[in-house]
């Protein structure tokens, strides 16, 4: 048997690669270890080594053909997959800016109050530092205002407040609660918020939600550019395909060599060895392909065939190298 390994092959949208199998060793039996392995049976052992060698050079071409394609649809499936990231990232970013727009609008007078506070200070030229101060002191005592902020970024007019969804459910209504928060992908504990300073409340939440209309006019843009960067990759993808297939046929169309119009084969010495198919290229061979340094084996029955074994060093030709050539040209007569 040959013991074979096999290479999934790949889905891709212009087309599918096919799993390749190919041959890797042969056994005159199936051994124990190869028993859960891929293999392919032959009536004979002859039979199963021919098949090996002569696909061997077929079969490097075909994986080789078979990584350009996969290589190609791979390239395909990562544009289409960052396609998708770019769409569900620009999708969250408007979950996130609306959501974050109505916090703003259910916590107002937390946070009308909250920039009001750090506005006064900021007006009464206080130092940033002790404006931090004050207000962790005011979470230590447990203010409502200023527990809700988080931090202060007065370099860009900005604080950062913890808002969450107001209305707080019972503990009856917990397990309700927490499947609408899941669905909704939203967090129970409320998310941090920018907030501008120089901006009224209503403001601050318009900003939002204009914020998540610039992102849906891109995301729509995405799209578009998308579906034409996709159509062209696919384009692309189909050439590499088919050029790779196109040359994987070239490459197999083996060149035919000379001498194979004739009866031929190499000898055990590595001497080649040829004799006519008839009379006319019985005369071929010695007119034309019989060189100076060849040998000429001919056979003293009726229709043999005219036999050279040609011998381009010059050299002395081994016996059984001129055993096999005599063997041949016995065989092609009409004593065979």
């Amino acid at each position: 048997p040959i013991v074979q390994n096999g290479d999934k092959g790949a889905e891709g949208g212009a087309r599918s690669i096919e799993d390749l199998v190919t041959n890797v060793e042969f056994h005159p039996m199936l051994f124990r270890q190869y028993q859960s392995s891929c293999y392919q049976e032959y009536e004979t052992f002859n039979k199963a080594v021919d098949e090996f060698f002569s696909s061997k050079t077929s079969q490097k071409q075909d994986v080789k053909t078979h990584q350009l394609q996969k290589a190609a649809v791979k390239k395909l499936d990562n544009i289409k997959q960052d396609h998708l990231k770019r769409l569900e990232a620009l999708k969250q970013s408007q979950d996130e800016d609306k959501y974050k727009a109505e916090l703003i609008e259910l916590n107002s007078d937390l946070v009308e109050k909250a920039c009001i506070v750090i506005r006064s200070a900021v007006a009464s030229a206080m130092d940033w530092g002790d404006i931090q101060l004050l207000v962790r002191d005011a979470q230590m005592r447990g203010d409502p205002v200023a527990s809700i902020i988080h931090s202060l970024k007065l370099h860009s007019n900005l604080i950062t407040l913890q808002l969450k969804e107001p209305y707080e459910s019972d503990n009856d209504d917990d397990e309700i609660e927490e499947k609408v928060q899941k669905k909704k992908k939203k967090p129970k504990k409320g998310i941090k918020v920018d907030v501008d300073l120089s901006l009224s409340v209503y403001a601050n939440a318009r900003r939002y939600y204009d914020q998540k209309k610039q992102a849906a006019r891109k995301e729509q843009k995405t799209i578009d550019a998308s579906e034409k960067a996709l159509k062209s990759a696919e384009k692309k993808t189909k050439q590499s395909l088919k050029q790779a297939a196109v040359v994987s046929r070239i490459q197999k169309a083996r060149k035919v060599h000379w001498f194979e119009k004739f009866y031929w084969f190499i000898s055990s010495e590595n001497y080649l060895v040829l004799g006519g198919r008839d009379q006319q290229q019985n005369e071929l061979v010695v007119k034309k392909y019989l060189n100076d340094t060849d040998i000429y084996v001919h056979a003293d029955l009726h229709g043999a065939t005219s036999v050279i074994v040609k011998n381009p060093t010059g050299g002395p030709i081994p016996p059984k190298t001129l055993n096999e050539a005599g063997i041949m040209a016995v065989c092609y007569s009409s004593a065979w």
